[in-house]
């Protein structure tokens, strides 16, 4: 039963990272970097499930598990082309598990270390600039590489279940479409985005994660200055939906597992130089609709930086 729920979690342990370098601080935009200029972004990301759900209904623990992840990664965007920039990301990774077994209280996994690095190519193939306002399409397309240990053993030396490994073992290709829109007659004080993309799972150690569906919006609002110059500090408010499907196990699916998670996210970015953005934002779950019974997750925080170096 441990297990078959702990498998389950995937959906909160690999949904949830962001590994964008766009406007958003959960979601992508359509912007790319500067020709030869470089973007990086690091924050911290704190998640924890602790709430047993059946069939979409909370219910008693009787061993009181609280599953939670610590998330570090390092974000680096290249400019390549005007209209294309390379993406990698390298996560570390913490995860994991408390629990009340009849001998006593009990943690699984804990130890940190690199997970899977991601890989992405972003091509704008839009942009309709009107005086301070801008329309841009993108695509965004790369791999999950299987960088992070999937072979991590508790201490009586038995395998840890997946969804407390750093890494999948797996390679899983990835790819979205991303929009940026800010109106002309704004002055450039609004800004919108979003993105939906899909990510195909691919099988390792006889475990077939679910197929992956993301879908991200947000509004982000300049409150200082109302003109320029000055440290501009924009408000944010984005919607955050991750899907996924049942995993499967040496092609059985996992009844419990995979599902419908949407969030409602506020968040705050400050100009603190002009090549670096501070910004925090909060994620809170406003559909937990998993299936079977699974750990479902409570609020997500994130707060980090961005550093922008043009030549």
């Amino acid at each position: 039963m441990i297990r078959a729920i702990l498998s389950s979690v995937a959906l909160v342990a690999i949904l949830l990272w962001p590994v964008s370098a766009g406007a958003q601080i959960f979601g992508r935009g359509a912007r790319t970097e500067f020709i030869s200029g470089f973007g990086i972004r690091t924050f911290v990301s704190f998640l924890e499930a602790s709430h047993l759900l059946r069939n979409g209904q909370e219910v008693e623990d009787p061993l009181g598990r609280r599953f939670s992840v610590r998330v570090t990664p390092f974000v680096v965007a290249y400019g390549l082309l005007p209209r294309v920039s390379l993406i990698a990301m390298f996560p570390i990774v913490r995860k994991e598990l408390r629990l009340t077994t009849p001998t006593g209280s009990e943690t699984l996994g804990g130890d940190t270390g690199l997970g899977d690095a991601t890989l992405l190519v972003k091509w704008r193939f839009l942009k309709r600039d009107r005086g301070r306002g801008s329309f841009q399409l993108a695509v965004t397309a790369g791999v999950k590489t299987p960088t992070g240990r999937d072979d991590l053993r508790d201490r009586k030396g038995n395998l840890l279940p997946a969804s407390l490994q750093r890494g999948s073992g797996s390679w899983d290709p990835t790819a979205d479409l991303n929009l940026t829109f800010v109106p002309p007659s704004g002055r450039g004080r609004w800004i919108f985005t979003a993105n939906v993309g899909a990510t195909l799972s691919t099988a390792a150690n006889g475990l077939e994660q679910g197929d992956r569906l993301g879908y991200d919006g947000m509004v982000k609002y300049r409150i200082f200055p109302a003109r320029y110059p000055g440290r501009d500090t924009f408000l944010l408010l984005e919607l955050n939906g991750r899907w996924q499907g049942r995993s499967r196990t040496l092609g059985v699916p996992i009844e419990s597992s995979g599902g419908h998670l949407l969030y409602l996210s506020p968040g705050l970015q400050f100009l603190l130089l002009p090549n670096l953005v501070l910004e925090a934002g909060v994620q809170f779950p406003i559909r937990r609709s998993l299936n079977g019974t699974q750990l479902a997750p409570g609020v997500n925080a994130l707060a980090g930086l961005r550093y922008i170096i043009v030549p």
